[in-house]
């Protein structure tokens, strides 16, 4: 019995660190009340790199090793495909999109925004849980890089849903305990994932990684794509590429540490 609580509790404390990030972010964006773009589009340039650098030297190579190169491809496309399929009939699951939206929307747009980005971003939010369960089990040890990379990108998707909350009239106590909800389904993705982590061959984990990578991969894409749209000044275009291009290197050399 003690051992099933120490294997449980293991499981869940990495989705938790997770979920700690998200909160930090949520309480940044409860202090300044106020979408500055340009600000919070840097700290998504920077979680970009980083979650690029960790899609290619961290969830990539774990998948290959139970797979071929066609499984490979084909595991990745369906992430991209599926996150795709929602942010084109559904709602884009980009904190930087959703901001870029709210900049651009009336005050009576707000609610909508809101609403149509909790409803995606729940499902995304849910998937890493599962993804930092089954990357532990896939290895047979703690995904360090994974978790790296998820916990960066977690502070601003909490801050663009926190702001997207105040910016939709909801009081700034409301706004937090909605973001810290949805964020907390992290933890309920972990659950699910614990729950069949078991009974799932390497081989269908393999695929289910390559899957993780792919969504990361437009996630990557998209969010690139909502801070082009941004209209800034060139040079603007230049700081965005060189901090995105520092947050790579430098998750590149922490993944090297890492990984064994």
């Amino acid at each position: 019995m003690t051992g099933d609580l120490m294997s449980i509790g293991s499981a869940f404390a990495h989705p938790a660190v997770a979920t700690l990030f998200a909160l930090g972010g949520i309480l940044l964006g409860a202090l300044i009340r106020k979408v500055v773009r340009f600000q919070v589009s840097l700290l998504a340039a920077a979680a970009v790199g980083t979650l690029l650098a960790v899609t290619l030297y961290d969830v990539l190579p774990d998948a290959k090793q139970f797979l071929s190169w066609p499984e490979l491809l084909i595991g990745c496309a369906s992430g991209y495909l599926l996150l795709w399929t929602i942010g084109k009939y559904v709602y884009h699951v980009c904190p930087s999109c959703a901001i870029n939206e709210m900049c651009d929307s009336t005050a009576h747009e707000f609610s909508r925004t809101a609403m149509m980005f909790m409803i995606t971003f729940g499902f995304h939010t849910a998937m890493d849980g599962v993804s930092i369960v089954f990357g532990d089990d896939l290895l047979g040890r703690p995904d360090m890089g994974l978790l790296f990379g998820i916990s960066v990108h977690k502070i601003p998707e909490g801050l663009a849903l926190v702001l997207l909350l105040l910016g939709a009239g909801y009081g700034r106590r409301k706004a937090i305990v909605w973001a810290a909800g949805m964020e907390a389904l992290t933890l309920a993705g972990a659950a699910l994932g614990y729950a069949f982590v078991g009974s799932i061959s390497t081989f269908w984990l393999g695929i289910l990684f390559a899957h993780i990578a792919g969504g990361f991969l437009y996630m990557v894409a998209n969010t690139a794509k909502g801070m082009m749209k941004q209209h800034s000044p060139e040079p603007r275009y230049a700081l965005h590429a060189l901090v995105s291009g520092l947050s790579f290197i430098s998750s590149s050399l922490v993944l090297a540490f890492v990984r064994p």
